[in-house]
């Protein structure tokens, strides 16, 4: 029933609150469906088709008064990416399995910049754009559902869990138009 890229009519959920400490939406609520909701198929869907919210870099803001231990959620963001740091498998983490990281900073169309970490999955879809693509100069990325936090006086963005997305490159408006004004801005 719930498949991405599709519209839904969603009658009679209940809200409760969110008392989750990470949120995958930036509502301090969250809907539950029911014995009485009802989903039908939307014929004509309303809005961006990916439903981007991005956050301007320099937006991201310290608070002084949080320890710096907890990642806040959740942010959509869009930029170049600048420098690239290299692969890493991480084996010492709770679980005893071994994990992939990469890391690479962005740049926004302010010229800001921050650090980027993905993990295992979506650090895999970065390594495989970079194999099939090893010439390609301007590279676009985009975060949705991503976390943050500050460390060390820098902002890191990271995947929430398996709940974030990852555009790089991909032919859609807003990597489109971004580029455009990239390029309108920096030339």
């Amino acid at each position: 029933m719930l498949k991405e890229n599709h519209c839904l009519v969603i009658l009679n959920p209940s809200l409760g609150e969110n008392r989750q400490k990470v949120k995958y939406v930036s509502s301090g609520l969250k809907i539950n469906l029911n014995d009485n909701t009802v989903v039908t198929a939307c014929n004509e869907a309303v809005g961006s088709e990916w439903g981007f919210e991005f956050v301007p870099f320099d937006s991201l803001v310290e608070d002084p008064e949080d320890d710096n231990n907890s990642f806040r959620s959740s942010i959509d963001v869009i930029g170049y990416v600048v420098r690239s740091f290299p692969f890493e498998l991480k084996d010492n983490n709770n679980n005893g399995k071994e994990e992939k990281k990469l890391t690479f900073m962005l740049d926004d169309l302010s010229h800001k910049q921050i650090y980027v970490t993905l993990w295992d999955g979506y650090a895999e879809q970065i390594l495989e754009f970079e194999r099939n693509n090893k010439n390609e100069k301007n590279v676009v990325i985009v975060l949705q559902f991503a976390k943050y936090r500050f460390w060390q006086g820098f902002v890191y963005v990271s995947n929430l869990y398996t709940v974030t997305r990852v555009f790089i490159n991909k032919d859609i408006d807003e990597i489109n138009q971004f580029k455009k004004r990239f390029a309108f801005f920096f030339v």
